[in-house]
């Protein structure tokens, strides 16, 4: 990294920040000197201006930080006093630079870490992979298009199988073969705290996919799956897995498919499964490359049609949950609790029973 200031940094910017503590107004002046700060391990300085401007963010996206770059935000990151952000998209850092990252994270003090489009490949990602190991604090963790292969996948499966904390992934762009996807659908079937997963991998096979698609079966935790494949591609056999996932699966509430790539056989199979779901809240079938027939178009409307209705089950099991905490009632029924309720009637009732089911608990007043 260079010494010298970014040219959105002025001496003049510098100086009064410094001398006396002048933040900057502009993102791009204000990105420009946490730059300078860094680049010229001012670490106390750069804490400070986190702590005043953007607290708990640092974003270095596309700065041409390298390995050097990496290794100043590494040992910066082991003195600060709190938990923060980093954001470090597109920044040329390669395997060394991930192994000195990786070992800043035994620190606890990263609870969200961006290193999309970094070439990363499978050497560091591993490296990444094995600091996080001995991590509890990270939240959320990007590593879109970094190279992952096989090995590296394997390696994000095992933390996502023990990671205490982790919540979010996303690991676009990347690849791995059906043996890797089998052990990462382990991990996610076992995972508890992983709540959304972004997934969409142009060289994987539909076997590979739907073998993720399948955890749905097991799993308990994930809110939120965005998953697909090449895009020309036929995706069934994940459409078939996801849909068998979806009749047992209570907790996704958000759902994002390549329908466009399914047979109408397949298209079918995932609506009977929506239907007996009281889960989902918002499903994007991307049918934009789907020539629509009338029988596709009947098809979408009946996954739209019961994932909207499943908005009055919540809000059915909320009116449940607000009517236990009214004084006349001898017992407080927890907000899930209400939510199982809920669904369950929605599941018993018949036919167009369930929106009358529905909004009959809504309107309902207190029990005397």
């Amino acid at each position: 990294m260079a010494k010298q200031a970014p040219k959105t940094v002025t001496r003049e910017l510098v100086l009064g920040f410094l001398n006396d503590g002048h933040r900057p107004v502009l993102a791009r002046e204000y990105k420009g000197l946490a730059l300078f700060l860094l680049s010229n391990r001012l670490f106390g300085a750069l804490t400070w201006l986190l702590v005043h401007s953007a607290p708990d963010t640092l974003v270095l996206d596309n700065c041409k930080l390298g390995n050097g770059g990496a290794a100043k935000i590494a040992e910066w990151l082991t003195t600060i006093p709190f938990k923060v952000r980093v954001d470090l998209r597109d920044n040329e850092i390669g395997p060394p630079g991930a192994g000195l990252l990786a070992s800043a994270l035994a620190a606890n003090t990263v609870v969200d870490l961006n290193l999309g489009f970094n070439p990363l490949e499978e050497e560091g990602v591993q490296a990444l992979c094995k600091g996080l190991l001995e991590n509890t604090s990270v939240l959320s963790l990007d590593l879109r298009h970094v190279g992952a292969r096989s090995a590296g996948m394997t390696a994000i499966a095992y933390v996502l199988d023990s990671h205490p904390s982790l919540s979010m992934l996303c690991v676009d762009s990347n690849a791995f073969d059906d043996a890797t996807a089998a052990v990462f659908s382990v991990a996610l079937g076992r995972s508890k705290n992983l709540a959304e997963l972004q997934i969409h991998l142009f060289d994987a096979s539909d076997h590979a996919l739907s073998l993720v698609g399948a955890a749905l079966k097991v799993n308990i935790g994930l809110k939120s799956l965005s998953i697909s494949g090449a895009l020309d591609e036929p995706y069934d056999l994940l459409g078939h897995a996801v849909a068998d996932g979806l009749v047992s699966n209570q907790t996704l509430t958000d759902l994002d498919l390549p329908a466009d790539s399914m047979s109408a056989a397949g298209l079918k199979s995932l609506a009977t499964a929506v239907e007996s779901n009281t889960a989902l809240r918002r499903i994007r079938l991307n049918l934009g490359g789907y020539e629509k027939t009338s029988e596709t178009g009947a098809v979408d409307r009946r996954i739209r049609d019961k994932v909207k209705a499943n908005g009055l089950i919540e809000a059915a099991g909320q009116a449940l949950s607000d009517l236990s905490k009214m004084p006349e009632w001898p017992v407080q029924v927890p907000d899930e609790v209400g939510q199982s309720i809920a669904g369950f009637i929605a599941r018993i009732a018949a036919g167009d029973r369930k929106k009358e089911a529905m909004r009959a608990i809504v309107r309902a007043g207190p029990l005397v």
